[in-house]
């Protein structure tokens, strides 16, 4: 009756396109919190997994954090033709939760070994330098302007080697004539070449085309759909303005699910316990038969991989 999508299953049907990935309800994302905090600052959070360097972490629960590698590894096993090396994340509307999957699905792929760009393209209302607790004072725009090159546009977030941000930077009068400018054409040519993964935040895509811009120039668009609040007659616009935009649809990620929270919740309690009985009880390695055809308390498990072989 309300018109409104509250599961998976009904994302699924209404869309008609894959559900890569399903992204549990998380009571620090409801509004704009810094993703990265100082480590002195401690979070009540229970369950809280850091993962961190020495100055900064991100501390969320372990389920939280494994939906996006699940979400990482879907995108990159969809396609069976190419690689993805870039996508715009995006959604119908406003607050859906785009900026906060776009930095957590860039912070997975780097975790796996990918070398990652982040860009924050929403030149309106930018959001991904509050949640990296970063300066927004040069970015994006000002590279397209002249005023800095790439190299000083860019930041290399502290979370891993691989995961570099570039902010959206000054915010220009007129956001969708600098995305569509001759130099945006060349920022996209110089990414690509240096990076494994480019994701693009944009503007939502229901009243602004910004975002249609940018992914022409991608591979394809992941869709974030915040359960309970997304309708299908939003869905159905958005996926109808793409194809005639002949944008590919990579797939969508259902937002703020609140189904199966406490499954998950018990399998990582049963991982934790697992891993903690393991280092208190270590399995001892499996010994050696020696020339003599006696155990060798000695020797490494190695040797008898060598032995079962038929290596010396």
């Amino acid at each position: 009756m309300s018109d409104k999508i509250y599961s998976v299953k009904e994302l699924k049907q209404a869309g008609q396109i894959p559900v890569l990935g399903t992204i549990p309800y998380n009571q620090l994302l409801e509004k704009e919190q810094i993703i990265l905090s100082p480590m002195h600052q401690r979070s009540d959070q229970e369950n809280a997994f850091s993962a961190s360097n020495n100055s900064f972490r991100i501390e969320q629960p372990r389920y939280f954090l494994e939906a996006f590698r699940r979400l990482a590894t879907n995108v990159r096993l969809n396609s069976l033709d190419s690689r993805i090396g870039s996508l715009v994340v995006s959604s119908a509307l406003p607050n859906e939760g785009k900026s906060s999957v776009s930095f957590y699905l860039a912070h997975a792929s780097a975790l796996m070994g990918q070398r990652t760009l982040l860009i924050d393209t929403d030149l309106r209302h930018p959001t991904l330098h509050k949640l990296c607790n970063v300066s927004n004072e040069r970015g994006l725009s000002n590279y397209l302007t002249g005023e800095v090159s790439l190299s000083e546009s860019m930041i290399s977030l502290p979370m891993d080697e691989k995961l570099f941000f570039i902010p959206s930077g000054t915010t220009p009068a007129d956001p969708a004539k600098v995305l569509s400018s001759a130099k945006m054409d060349e920022f996209y040519r110089e990414i690509y070449k240096a990076f494994d993964l480019v994701i693009f935040d944009t503007p939502p895509l229901l009243g602004f085309a910004d975002a249609f811009m940018v992914a022409k120039k991608t591979q394809g668009v992941l869709l974030t759909a915040r359960l309970g609040q997304v309708k299908f007659s939003q869905l159905e616009s958005v996926l109808d303005d793409l194809h005639v935009a002949k944008v590919p649809t990579i797939g969508v990620v259902a937002n703020d699910s609140r189904e199966n929270n406490n499954l998950s919740n018990d399998y990582y309690q049963y991982y934790e316990d697992f891993s903690q009985a393991s280092q208190e009880h270590p399995v001892r390695p499996v010994a050696a038969i020696n020339s003599n055809g006696k155990v060798d308390d000695k020797a490494g498990w190695h040797k008898t991989i060598s032995n079962i072989l038929g290596k010396t």
